[in-house]
């Protein structure tokens, strides 16, 4: 058989949730999957945090519930770190387009970078109480927290300016129709995209459908704006002349 687990964070209560996955599976074990300490971050909002007494409180629940055994697996548990361009991001409905920043720190007992917190410390006290035979005294001994410093003041020295990137690219291509990333076989990152526009309308409004996600506007590589996915707006401008370059 192929067993049903639930995935459910502490602001869910555990025997409504288990006794629905009963209603159709009424065999096999009683395991969240997912229980979720903290949550993810979006770029524009604040930093999720979860109380180490809310989080204790149902995980507690679970592991003394009179319903028999639940097995429990912490998301996440240990904070972490999406490098370069593999941040993601979350979506519901359009255009709520909800990017994810670099950092998946999840407000996780351990954090980003591998500190422990009163969370972490909550949770293993409890664990000492209810499962006293999975601790192991021994392995915390001499563990303290890393020492933070500051970078203080980064001075950048070098750039690359717009009408440069041509210069550099990796590839160029020619074609009628907008290709994608997919198209181009480009995972990630960036593409410029140019095209000789002949207007007859000064003050036009540019829309680019859809955006992925999203587009810096040059005209005759002057800066003009950007076009962001999760906006949903379009640009509108005096730049636009009788052929033009827009890139």
């Amino acid at each position: 058989d192929v067993l049903t687990t639930l995935n459910f964070g502490p602001n869910t209560k555990h025997h409504p949730a288990f006794h629905r996955l009963r209603s159709f599976q009424g065999h096999g074990p009683l395991v969240n999957s997912e229980f979720y300490p903290g949550w993810l971050d979006h770029w524009g909002e604040p930093h999720q945090c979860k109380t180490a007494e809310l989080v204790t409180s149902e995980f507690s629940s679970m592991l003394s519930s009179e319903m028999g055994k639940i097995f429990v697996n912490f998301y996440m548990f240990f904070g972490g770190t999406n490098f370069g361009f593999y941040n993601g991001a979350n979506m519901n409905n359009e255009p709520k387009y909800a990017p994810d920043p670099t950092s998946y720190d999840y407000d996780a007992p351990l954090t980003e970078c591998g500190d422990t917190t009163e969370k972490y410390y909550a949770i293993r006290q409890l664990i000492k109480k209810l499962r006293p035979q999975l601790i192991d005294e021994s392995i915390m001994v001499g563990i303290k927290n890393s020492t933070k410093k500051s970078y203080g003041k980064v001075k950048f020295s070098q750039m690359v300016r717009f009408t440069s990137l041509k210069n550099i690219a990796t590839k160029k291509l020619s074609k009628t129709s907008l290709l994608t990333f997919e198209d181009l076989q480009q995972d990630y990152g960036y593409v410029l995209y140019e095209k000789i526009v002949d207007n007859s309308e000064p003050n036009a409004l540019l829309d680019i459908q859809n955006p992925r996600d999203m587009a810096y506007v040059f005209a005759d590589d002057i800066y003009v704006g950007k076009i962001y996915r999760a906006e949903n707006e379009k640009l509108k401008g005096t730049y636009i002349q009788k052929n033009f370059t827009i890139s």
